[in-house]
């Protein structure tokens, strides 16, 4: 009798907009890298199986064979399925925001499929899309069915989690950001860490935590108001840049906030940056409020932009102070020529909107230097410096 056969799969449910924030170069060779990088980590997750296939993909879709143990009478597929699907959940989601951006990476809407076969060589890429399409498992769909308690990125429940926002437990670092033309910084970005040693130290464990337990405005909340109290202690040449969601941006207690005696004086060496993409449809309420914060000195950032129309058109209604090119962009570098026309030409599109740019996930020399060539005005990563503590960059003595 033969083995027991069963394929996995999986599929982006749509690419329409990371085409069109990236454009079809970038995104078609992120696809490439992304499935090379999850690829053993799939494996693993079947280390116990036998027969493992390579893996086919295709068309943002790929997927793989695997047979049972052999001999093993006691395979439940069911029982493997509540296993698997929400470790590669997990993998998949950490992978979308390594290769994509976190802003892009968080909200890429993908489908996992695990069932069993009769004939693997009738099955094709059409197939296999038409599987995930009737029997596969959405992402949210997945995230929906965990227990809202029990945070499903790390070993922590919700009351625990709010009992750290509420006795401020967050730790605040800084990376720098660098202007190219001279190699001063002009400012830091806040990068929030959990608690040292807490399963949500990790900047992706806390927000993916936050965002399942209901509580990302919390969190944000959080972040800026801490964040703010080391505001006056930044040299008057350089800023500080806080990220946020258009939900915070447009609040009215970050307007509060804002308005306290001790943080007016520093407004104009304040920024925000906006991390969530929206449709041009819903600009409407960000707008007012990206002008009501330029009105007031405070310059707002856009976050994780690709080189295709959807950001560029984002970038002309809000018109911010600086765009940045997110990690996916930068990454393909490598690729030559291609890439840096592709950044040249929007750079080129945001200079005469007066907005500047930034190239973020810079880790290599040639990247700077090719960021330099391209006219970039910003730059910051791993080739600058690493997060640290803000406690240990800045003199916290004003004067």
């Amino acid at each position: 009798m033969s083995r027991n056969q069963y394929v996995f799969a999986a599929s982006i449910n749509s690419t329409d907009i990371l085409e069109s924030i990236l454009g079809d170069i970038v995104l078609e060779n992120a696809w490439v890298s992304f499935v090379n990088a999850i690829e053993p980590q799939i494996k693993s997750l079947f280390a116990r199986y036998t027969n493992i296939s390579e893996v086919t993909y295709t068309d943002y879709s790929f997927f793989m064979f695997v047979s049972a143990p052999k001999d093993d009478v006691m395979f439940d597929i069911q029982e493997q399925k509540t296993v698997l699907i929400p470790l590669a959940q997990q993998y998949f989601r950490e992978m979308f925001v390594a290769h994509f951006g976190g802003s892009s990476g968080r909200k890429i809407d993908f489908s996992l499929l695990y069932t069993s076969v009769v004939h693997s060589e009738q099955f094709t890429v059409n197939t296999i899309q038409e599987a995930i399409a009737i029997e596969g498992i959405s992402d949210a769909l997945l995230v929906e069915s965990f227990d809202k308690q029990v945070s499903p990125y790390c070993d922590i429940t919700r009351q625990a989690f709010k009992q750290i926002l509420d006795n401020q437990e967050l730790q605040t670092y800084v990376q720098s950001i660098v202007n190219l033309q001279d190699d001063s910084i002009a400012g830091y970005e806040i990068l929030t860490r959990g608690p040292k040693g807490s399963t949500v130290e990790r900047a992706d464990k806390l927000f993916g935590s936050a965002s399942h337990f209901g509580l990302t405005r919390e969190i944000e909340f959080a972040c800026a108001r801490q964040a703010l109290t080391f505001l006056p202690y930044v040299p008057n040449n350089q800023f500080l840049t806080i990220n946020v969601g258009p939900d915070v941006l447009a609040s009215d207690e970050l307007l509060a906030l804002l308005q306290a005696s001790e943080i007016r004086p520093f407004h104009r060496q304040l920024a925000f940056e906006l991390t969530e993409h929206l449709p041009l449809d819903d600009l409407g309420k960000v707008t007012v409020a990206v002008k009501r914060l330029q009105n007031l000195g405070i310059q707002v950032l856009l976050d994780d932009t690709g080189c295709g129309f959807f950001d560029i058109s984002t970038a002309e209604v809000l018109r911010p102070a600086i765009v940045k090119l997110c990690i996916t962009v930068i990454r393909r570098i490598e690729l030559g020529d291609v890439i840096e026309k592709e950044i040249t030409s929007t750079r080129q599109r945001l200079d005469e909107l007066n907005i500047n740019t930034l190239g973020e996930g810079v880790e290599e020399t040639f990247q700077a230097d090719t960021l330099k060539r391209a006219g970039v005005q910003y730059a910051q990563g791993y080739y600058f410096d690493i997060p640290q503590p803000i406690e240990h960059v800045l003199k916290l003595t004003k004067g």
